[in-house]
């Protein structure tokens, strides 16, 4: 992924994939779908599960979600 519009063009237009994400996380797919409109929601747990989930690099996950993410858990 170049950028994280491009992740959440990724899975806002891939209704399966976005629906076994959020199963994955425990959590509805409006619920994703919201989390990932606003990065600040999401937790450090959800996160690490995303990570994994689309094998995504440390610079990545970084750049996608530490800044909202360390602000909202510090």
């Amino acid at each position: 992924m170049k950028n994280y519009k491009e992740f959440l063009k990724f899975i806002k237009t891939n209704r399966v994939l976005s629906e076994c994400v959020a199963e994955k996380l425990g959590i509805s797919s409006a619920k994703l779908v919201s989390k990932l409109d606003s990065p600040v929601l999401l937790t450090i747990g959800e996160m690490v599960v995303l990570k994994q989930i689309f094998h995504l690099s440390t610079k990545d996950t970084i750049s996608f979600f530490a800044p909202w993410v360390a602000y909202r858990n510090y």
